[in-house]
């Protein structure tokens, strides 16, 4: 795989960074008060988040390579195509069958929308 470590670091930091931003801003009770959590993430999820943010980018560097994606329409589309496949796929089946709640199943799918379309990105274009 042709990729610069230092662009992977990128795709990891970002996808943690997208994450927890849109947790913060958008993850709120129905009243409008203060986010459902406010305690710190204990550092062990903090570990297994920058894990799973790791697996992604070189899932998605690792494909973006093997299409020899290297323009930023390209690179788009490959997280779009990634995101209507798997998570929005595995997201809306939750919903339908588990009963899972849609405001949730909501939050979750734009997260998702966000952290792959950004690191196919970074990983694309960033080698």
């Amino acid at each position: 795989m042709d990729i610069a470590p230092w662009a992977l670091a990128a795709a990891v930091a970002a996808a943690f960074l997208i994450s927890a931003t849109w947790y913060a801003v958008l993850d709120r009770p129905a009243t409008g008060g203060e986010a459902s959590t406010g305690a710190a993430m204990p550092i062990w999820k903090v570990g297994a988040e920058l894990g799973r943010g790791l697996v992604v980018a070189l899932v998605i560097a690792w494909l973006a390579t093997r299409l020899q994606i290297t323009e930023w329409r390209a690179a788009v589309l490959l997280g779009l195509v990634l995101w209507a496949g798997f998570p929005l796929v595995l997201i809306t089946g939750s919903v339908l069958w588990d009963d899972a709640p849609k405001r949730r199943a909501v939050l979750h799918a734009g997260d998702w929308l966000l952290k792959l379309v950004a690191v196919a990105l970074i990983t694309a274009l960033w080698r």
